[in-house]
């Protein structure tokens, strides 16, 4: 193991005990965290503004049945990120939401399919 690896793996290890033992390590670690879903959030924003920005006319070219799935797959999509902590805090919810990124992953595949066939 080389130097750089073991120093990371030690800053890694002091920042967990950080967090595990010093008052309020566990706010900061869940602002980090919310910090991160942030960017998360906004680097799939940035990702479907490009794909539209360069396939707009391939968008263009579906039909209006293409469109509607692909448009869909993004709503459902977006609709399981913001109700994912209420959907999973019961049974029913968990499966909805499992159902749901089925979808998204199923309109995703069809989708796929009607841009090969322009």
């Amino acid at each position: 193991m080389t130097q750089s690896v073991a120093a990371r793996i030690g800053i890694v290890l002091l920042l967990a005990l950080g967090v595990w033992k010093l008052p309020g390590g566990g706010k900061a670690a869940a602002a980090t965290w919310d910090a991160l879903g942030a960017v998360m959030l906004a680097l799939i924003a940035w990702t479907a503004w490009r794909f539209g920005r360069e396939h707009w006319l391939d968008l263009d070219r579906l039909e209006e049945a293409g469109r509607l799935v692909v448009y869909g797959t993004i709503g459902i999509f977006l609709l399981a990120l913001a109700g994912r902590t209420l959907l999973w805090s019961s049974a029913p919810g968990s499966i909805l939401w499992l159902c749901m990124i089925g979808a998204v992953g199923a309109g995703a595949y069809r989708s796929w399919q009607l841009w090969k066939e322009l």
